[in-house]
């Protein structure tokens, strides 16, 4: 196994003699550059996802809860099956 060492680092052994593992960072995407720790990724991914479903449900009451020309929304199971649908494509779409 060859160690990953940054040029003009010295190498540091561990006392079972092996190189310390480098934090767990990924530069973002777009080459910006910046290094981000993988829980603040997983925090702030979390929180989007949290506030976008958020914003949606509120959304999606607003439409169920008010009668359009005196009727009510009546296609529920529509909506969500399409609503998993858009979900899914999205999450697969984000793992290519």
């Amino acid at each position: 196994l060859k160690s990953r060492q940054a040029v003009g680092t010295p190498a540091i052994a561990t006392a079972e003699g092996r190189q310390p593992q480098p934090p767990a960072t990924r530069e973002l995407r777009g080459g910006s550059g910046m290094n981000v720790p993988r829980e603040l990724q997983l925090v702030i991914g979390a929180a989007g996802i949290f506030f976008s479903f958020s914003i949606f449900a509120v959304l999606q009451e607003d439409v169920y809860k008010k009668a359009y020309g005196g009727e009510y929304f009546a296609f529920t199971f529509l909506a969500l099956v399409i609503e998993r649908g858009v979900n899914a494509l999205t999450a697969y779409l984000g793992n290519l």
